[in-house]
């Protein structure tokens, strides 16, 4: 029950990021749609935070930062490490209760015999009849919106 608990609440918590990064792209696209000499400053705003959010780097900057990591082990570790602070802090911390839901799970379905192979066949094949349920039903839903 813990571990289903603390997975509900990162879910819910991936739905709020999803929701806000969604409402970030349809501002932007709604201030697109008008001429430029229109828009507002919050609207131009809009649009430079959703550029600034989904940019990808151009081909002098991938170039360069191959050179970088190229060149030696310290340059590619000067490079790297605000990324690697920032993987082993923040996002240790944003993603810490999918990892101890599903320990929590595991460990519930280890006492129960089931990664013992001690419980019943109907047991595995229920499982597994519900995880295909679930996971066609989602998918099929997905490819319904395009978001496959």
């Amino acid at each position: 029950m813990i571990g289903g608990a603390v997975l509900l609440l990162s879910a819910l918590w991936n739905l709020s990021e999803a929701r806000e990064m969604i409402g970030m792209h349809q501002q932007a696209v709604a201030a697109e749609k008008l001429a430029p000499a229109a828009r507002s400053e919050e609207q131009k705003a809009a649009i430079e935070e959703w550029k600034e959010s989904s940019a990808k780097p151009t081909a002098s900057e991938l170039a360069e930062e191959r050179q970088v990591r190229t060149a030696s082990y310290a340059s590619a570790h000067a490079q790297l490490a605000p990324r690697i602070r920032e993987m082993e802090s923040f996002y240790f911390y944003r993603f810490f209760g999918d990892v101890f839901g599903m320990m929590m799970i595991g460990m519930a379905l280890f006492r129960l015999g089931i990664l013992t192979l001690e419980a019943k066949t109907r047991t595995y094949l229920a499982m597994m009849a519900g995880g295909y349920a679930i996971g066609v039903t989602g998918n099929a839903a997905r490819a319904g919106r395009g978001l496959a």
